[in-house]
């Protein structure tokens, strides 16, 4: 099986999720995971020394006067090179880093061209003010080939929304051991 991580942000980028995605995928054999993500500083050095492909798109740099239109053009943009990824490296799921927008390019290759989703959820996904957010992550939740969620908050979270139950997996963040070494005094300095 091969698999396609789609998510906003990737390492080096800063941030619990993308050290969570990269525990995970970096311990998966490199061929079978393909990463896209947007980009961002540092990266090309950064995938270079990666085992598995890693296709960036600067969907941060997709802005208009009126918000709808950027967001439509980030979803074709995300939607288009998946669908080139899945197609060249023959994905056979995806796997999707969060409800919008990964979530929901997601649900449109599973309902286009039937290519089983999973998405991660890391937290309380509600965004508040924005009153479509909770249809998108309920109609990708539901319609998902499974969920994971970094903790048991996530996954009641995520069982709010009416999901069964048996769908959603908790994986728990990795730790490792260098990151629990005691500092070099001397190095603080």
């Amino acid at each position: 099986m091969r698999v396609l991580l789609i998510t906003d942000d990737y390492l080096p980028h800063i941030g619990g999720s993308r050290i969570y995605y990269h525990s995970l995928y970096s311990s998966m054999p490199g061929d079978s995971v393909v990463v896209l993500t947007s980009m961002t500083e540092g990266a090309a050095e950064f995938d270079s020394r990666q085992a598995f492909p890693i296709y960036r798109v600067n969907i941060h740099a997709l802005s208009f006067p009126v918000p709808l239109i950027s967001t439509v053009m980030r979803y074709v943009v995300l939607f288009t090179v998946a669908l080139y990824i899945i197609i060249r490296h023959r994905i056979s799921m995806v796997h999707c880093g969060e409800p919008e927008p990964a979530g929901l390019t997601g649900y449109l290759l599973n309902k286009l061209f039937g290519t089983p989703y999973a998405l991660y959820v890391h937290d309380d996904p509600e965004v508040p003010g924005l009153r479509w957010y909770p249809k998108i992550m309920r109609l990708c939740y539901r319609n998902a080939s499974g969920i994971v969620a970094a903790c048991s908050l996530a996954r009641d979270n995520v069982l709010h929304y009416g999901v069964d139950s048996e769908k959603v997996t908790v994986i728990r963040t990795a730790v490792r051991s260098q990151f629990l070494e005691p500092a070099d005094p001397e190095g603080i300095r």
